[in-house]
């Protein structure tokens, strides 16, 4: 399975720093595209196989696809990106 193209847009108030926003935007779909589309963990024998990133895929920078975030306003209170109020 491929993804082309990743469209977001986020409502976050007023973004008072925007390029920390959109990073931590850019941050979180690129860990859960790795987590659906790449990463396991082997169990054998109860030792899990993988040792470290050289036998565990992730997905990096180079190989995520094009990342278009939007950020919009619509009056939403300002408030904290990435964590849980």
């Amino acid at each position: 399975m491929r993804v082309h193209q990743i469209w977001c847009a986020v409502d976050v108030g007023m973004a008072v720093q925007p390029d920390i926003v959109i990073s931590q935007m850019e941050g979180g779909i690129t860990q859960g595209l790795s987590v659906a589309l790449l990463e396991r963990v082997n169990v054998s024998a109860g030792a899990v196989q993988q040792t470290n990133f050289h036998d565990y895929p992730i997905l990096r920078c180079t190989d995520a696809p094009p990342i278009t975030i939007k950020l919009v306003d619509l009056g939403a209170p300002m408030a904290g990106v990435g964590e849980w109020e």
